[in-house]
């Protein structure tokens, strides 16, 4: 192996020079994401991440590695020269595959992207197999280099990625981090310059993996930035608690207002039964009766107020098997003297082919079922009739949306924000876990309640098998 003139080594030297900073930029970038981040493999993103740097570290040691054979050896076996142009095409590839990934986290088609990039893949790969690529000596006879058909067809793919790469930022930069697009933009500028620089001084410059490495770097700096995303999310988590603490004491406040109001009614029932002079037998009965309702609403209150505070306290479910025949005979047996005091009847339905067992939280669905089915049944007239109706909408052989519908024969508006509706708002709070609400519409003299949750299956054993 013939030993590199001085005049070949200053050749290399000023070639790859610009590999000598993208080598120190990937270094520093290397250090910084295996050493402090933990979480590197925590999201698709940070995956993709790292097969971008790993794409860009294989090509500059190629670089380092080409530019030694070339110079011993430029008749080296094609395979080593065509291999690093393949590599380079994946790059392009690759980066916008994770530009596009980044800006479509939530994206259903992925299938269909992976098809688009698999073919790409093959295209590039073909290219590389039938295209040829030759080392030759640049223009002062010093130094060799690369060209040939495939080599051309390289750089001007390479223009065109990058290309592609800054037109989705710039479309999409409302979706990127702060500055992402600007440096995108400067570094594509100065891609071009080099490359014009080089056709017009026909000074060989290794330009393409130092733009690369600033790409790693400024992605590395943004859109991967776990450092940004930790604070990010912090913040975002201060806001919402925040936002959680104030409204929690404005509903302090209002729950102690009406708990007053309550308890002054009380006491005002009290104090004017006390001070009647001519006490009969009717006012004495009469004055009781206000006073029993009135201590019933304040200790209902009181209860649910209570349920409301647990809820925000623990928000954990507690999933057990059940039957559906037991959770319509406990909410029935729980609403059954409320539908007698109100002479309302209550009518239950559970829908054709519906299930029996279940596996889910039934001590907060019961809770939930028996304040709606109250609210109903407190909102009808005397006589008539209340119907609760069970069905469910299957979404695998494990998990079925059971769905609850509540009709009355009331046309009553119904906020469910107005603390007199603590009862409501108590099955909203605990329907959240569910990731569910409460939908209230009106029909034609009617009121209807609807609400649906997720639940296990234990097995396919329908409710119409009971006997």
């Amino acid at each position: 192996m013939e030993m590199l003139s001085g005049s070949q080594i200053n050749s290399f030297l000023s070639a790859t020079s610009l590999v000598w900073s993208s080598s120190i930029v990937l270094l520093m970038v290397g250090l910084v994401y295996f050493l402090k981040y933990k979480e590197r493999h925590s999201s698709n993103k940070n995956s993709h991440f790292l097969v971008l740097y790993i794409f860009t570290l294989i090509l500059n040691i190629m670089e380092y590695v080409l530019t030694i054979v070339m110079q011993n050896n430029p008749s080296y076996e094609m395979i080593i020269y065509k291999s690093y142009i393949l590599l380079g095409f994946f790059w392009n590839i690759a980066v916008i595959f994770y530009v596009i990934n980044y800006i479509n986290q939530n994206n259903q088609s992925k299938v269909i992207s992976r098809i688009f990039y698999i073919a790409l893949i093959v295209i590039a790969t073909v290219v590389c197999v039938l295209l040829d690529i030759e080392p030759t000596l640049e223009i002062n006879g010093k130094f060799y280099v690369l060209t040939g058909t495939l080599y051309n067809v390289y750089t001007i793919s390479a223009i065109i990625a990058n290309l592609i790469f800054l037109i989705i930022v710039l479309i999409y930069r409302k979706r990127m981090p702060k500055g992402f697009s600007l440096l995108c933009f400067i570094t594509f500028l100065l891609y071009l310059a080099i490359i014009i620089f080089r056709l017009l001084t026909e000074y060989q410059v290794k330009e393409p993996v130092f733009i690369y490495s600033l790409i790693v770097l400024i992605i590395f700096n943004t859109t991967s930035n776990q450092d940004k995303e930790a604070v990010s999310k912090l913040n975002m988590e201060k806001e919402v608690l925040v936002k959680t603490n104030n409204e929690r004491s404005l509903f302090i406040n209002k729950i102690s207002s009406r708990l007053g109001s309550s308890l002054n009614d009380l006491i005002l029932y009290t104090d004017d039964l006390n001070l009647t002079k001519d006490k009969t037998k009717e006012t004495i009965q009469s004055g009781s009766l206000e006073i029993k309702n009135a201590t019933n609403d304040f200790i209902e209150y009181v209860v649910n107020a209570k349920d409301l505070f647990v809820i925000e306290s623990n928000k954990s479910k507690y999933d057990v098997q059940y039957q559906l025949n037991t959770l319509i005979n406990d909410v029935y047996s729980r609403v059954y003297p409320l539908m007698i005091n109100k002479k309302v009847k209550v009518n239950m339905f559970v829908g054709d082919n519906s299930y029996l067992n279940y596996i889910g939280d039934i001590y907060k669905l019961e809770k939930i079922i028996i304040n709606v089915l109250n609210d109903a049944i407190n909102n009808s007239k005397e006589g008539d009739s209340v119907y609760i109706t069970f069905t469910g909408k299957q979404y695998d052989f494990k998990t079925i949306e059971l769905v609850i519908n509540i009709k009355n024969s009331s046309n009553k508006e119904i906020d469910l924000n107005n603390l007199d509706n603590l009862k409501l708002i108590t099955s909203n709070k605990l329907l959240e876990l569910f990731n569910s609400k409460i939908d209230i519409t009106k029909e034609e003299n009617s009121t209807v309640y609807s609400f649906a949750v997720l639940q296990g299956l234990v097995n396919n054993e329908l409710y119409n098998s009971i006997k």
